[in-house]
């Protein structure tokens, strides 16, 4: 259950970020915007990883067992999503940290 917790609590986590990289992209970039936008950026990406880590372990180690996740459909749509997301957020992030040079 507190696998299961945590891994929403990430979640939720990780799309208040994109929010609020969303709203520091509408406006002008000066440089202290760039740099807050590069630091919300970095805490994407450790938040996704964490994401990765802690739904690995609700897999392994979970109240359904790794069998209910490998036979679900819904489940492997939401691997695919997130890969093609976090394959899609590269091309910002690259342009964020060129950007603060």
């Amino acid at each position: 259950l507190l696998l299961a917790i945590f891994h929403h609590l990430l979640v939720f986590s990780l799309a208040g970020i994109i929010g609020a990289e969303f709203v520091l992209i509408r406006g002008d970039l000066p440089a202290a915007t760039l740099r807050r936008l590069v630091g919300i950026d970095r805490h994407y990406g450790i938040i996704a990883m964490l994401i990765i880590i802690v739904g690995i372990g609700r897999v392994i180690y979970g109240l359904k067992g790794w069998e209910f996740y490998v036979y679900n459909w819904v489940f492997w749509a939401k691997m695919a999503a997130f890969v093609i997301v976090g394959l899609l957020s590269i091309i910002p992030t690259v342009r964020f940290i060129s950007w603060n040079r």
